[in-house]
């Protein structure tokens, strides 16, 4: 199903049919157009009948009646105002009684996976597999015919930026079983995205930006360490708003659903991290590394990083300065910006939108097949149906910019100091036709972590979610030790 029902832009829920409800704003009513037109021919006539500059010019020479240049230009003028007048009129009337009809997240999980799971104090949403966290682990792996014998792992997956955790659903038929025995594949929606919840941000004078503080990576050689918090670094339910808005801060909310799953040691993690959500990937397991073997795998990885960026820690980091009145006042015109860009009638609510979106930047439309592209589109949609989510994205963008590229610098140094523990594996995989990430700045990464790195043929910035067999398979080599094909 296409989604399209009289009219509007319906939201059909793909796994069952369910029908939740409509995208963006809902048409106007014949009525409700015409009272539109109304509004904006009243608007001419008082222009008129008020006889201001260029409408007094323009009523003159209509009036006089003599065919030319100039009546050209009046008609022209007057015509203008009176389109413009009614397309502002109905905007107005969008606004006032077609708004979208926004829910709760738990009145329309988008997936058979879908969980609210309380992490700190917000609820997180995540695809988890299997859905149940109770659900016996033997059975689990018989079901799959699985060797008991293996060293079981715990996989987690952070998207990058417009997506949500629902960029990975098209991997869970592959993964886990490719990774078996697989206790649990967890897949959160960050801070500002998804569904997952969008605490308030009040940007003011002196608030301080940046990433909360990191634990020390293990030092080189040293085995993993048991459980518990990370030495020196918050726990969830330390996190300030800002804080819970930075790739880093949901660095620890994703480490804790970690934790959450296995306190066993030998356990494995492997943590999966797009385009941005590389820089969450990356501080996930510098974390959990100091306690565990982690298999970092970063897919077409988006680090922002300025040319010659030094990798070495800082011996003594400068303190960093809280926002300015200036910057804190810049930075909520910036969110007023972004979120009418966002609410805006026509713009991301639309189905095109996406489309095109996707299509230019991220897949080969015709390759993935009208099906399969018509339910991506779908799961990148999906967010806006809920209350809150321009909101959160733009919070999201501007704590990023107040950030800088700080955050990426210094995880990316994390990363490679804990890359010499001996307990951090990384895998690059990237696609042969990938439009967004340069394939110079990912062999430049490449280098910087002196890692191995897969191209996908034909592939483009997200091969987890165009080839997820073929993307499977190069990962559960990687992770089982028996090698993969490098670029």
């Amino acid at each position: 199903c296409d989604g399209r029902s009289g009219g509007e832009d319906r939201a059909v829920r793909w796994h069952d049919g369910a029908d939740v409800g409509a995208f963006g704003y809902r048409a106007l009513t014949f009525w409700e157009h015409l009272a539109g037109v109304a509004a904006a021919a009243a608007c001419v006539a008082a222009l008129s009948a008020a006889r201001l500059g260029p409408w007094k010019r323009a009523l003159d020479v209509v009036a006089r009646r003599r065919l030319g240049v100039g009546l050209f230009f009046a008609v022209v003028w007057l015509g203008g105002t009176l389109f413009l007048a009614a397309r502002l009129a109905k905007l107005l009337l969008l606004l006032a009684l077609a708004a979208p009809a926004l829910q709760a997240p738990a009145d329309a999980l988008p997936s058979r996976w879908s969980v609210l799971r309380r992490v700190g104090r917000l609820a997180v949403h995540l695809l988890r597999w299997p859905k149940r966290a109770d659900e016996v682990e033997d059975e689990v792996a018989a079901a799959m015919g699985v060797d008991r014998s293996a060293r079981p792992v715990v996989i987690h997956c952070c998207h990058g930026f417009g997506a949500s955790g629902l960029s990975f659903e098209t991997l869970i038929p592959y993964l886990p079983e490719a990774l078996a025995p697989c206790r649990a594949m967890l897949c959160p929606d960050q801070v500002g995205f998804g569904l997952t919840e969008r605490p308030a941000l009040a940007l003011r004078r002196g608030l301080q930006p940046g990433a909360p503080p990191s634990p020390s990576p293990p030092p080189e050689g040293a085995a993993s360490a048991t459980g518990g918090p990370e030495a020196g670094g918050p726990e969830a339910g330390d996190l300030e708003a800002l804080q819970l808005y930075s790739l880093t801060g949901n660095a620890i909310l994703g480490s804790a659903l970690i934790d959450a799953e296995t306190s066993m040691p030998d356990d494995e993690v492997v943590v999966i991290g797009h385009s941005m959500g590389a820089i969450t990937a990356s501080e996930v397991a510098v974390r959990q590394c100091a306690r565990r073997p982690v298999a970092l795998v970063f897919v077409s990885p988006a680090f922002l990083l300025k040319a010659g960026a030094d990798l070495e820690p800082p011996a003594h980091p400068k303190p960093r300065r809280g926002l300015s009145l200036g910057s804190a006042l810049s930075l909520r015109l910036l969110r007023a910006i972004v979120r009418a860009f966002l609410q805006a009638p026509g713009v991301v609510y639309s189905r095109g939108f996406w489309e095109k979106g996707l299509d230019g930047a991220a897949y080969k439309r015709k390759q993935l097949g009208e099906e399969r592209f018509a339910a991506q589109v779908l799961r990148y949609r999906w967010p806006s149906l809920f209350r809150g989510w321009s909101e959160g994205l733009a919070n999201f963008v501007v704590a990023r910019l107040a950030d800088g590229a700080s955050e990426d610098v210094g995880a990316l140094q994390r990363l490679v100091s804990a890359k010499g523990s001996g307990n951090l594996r990384v895998l690059i995989v990237t696609g042969s036709e990938d439009k967004v990430i340069p394939a110079s700045l990912t062999k430049r990464l490449q280098s910087m972590l002196e890692c191995e790195m897969v191209v996908l043929e034909g592939v483009g910035h997200v091969a987890h979610e165009e080839e997820p067999a073929k993307f499977s398979e190069v990962v559960a080599k990687f992770v089982r030790g028996k090698g993969v094909a490098t670029a």
